[in-house]
């Protein structure tokens, strides 16, 4: 997903990333962080359900990693959001909110 970041910072400084682009990279990234929520919410309820205090760690363990994974998908929507709105800006305030 940096790479997309990258991607994306580049062409929106050309100008040649599209809006329709940018929502569809927003979209793809909520899309991964939703399927990761869900796959860590049912790992955690088996540990959780186990009462296994080992199986609890590793579930915790488990979770370290997406969420991360997480935490740069937003940063990367927030990045393209900021470029959304600079983009706005840019057209004279043609486009509303």
């Amino acid at each position: 997903m940096l790479t997309a970041l990258v991607a994306a910072q580049q062409s929106g400084m050309s100008g040649h990333m599209s809006m329709e682009t940018m929502m569809k990279e927003c979209q793809t990234h909520c899309q991964e962080t939703t399927a990761s929520i869900d796959q860590m919410k049912t790992t955690m309820e088996k540990a959780q359900q186990s009462n296994d205090p080992v199986q609890m760690r590793e579930a915790l363990a488990q979770a370290q990693q997406p969420l991360a994974a997480m935490k740069d998908h937003m940063a990367s929507c927030m990045s393209m959001m900021s470029m959304m709105q600079q983009m706005q800006g840019g057209m004279g305030g043609q486009m509303k909110k």
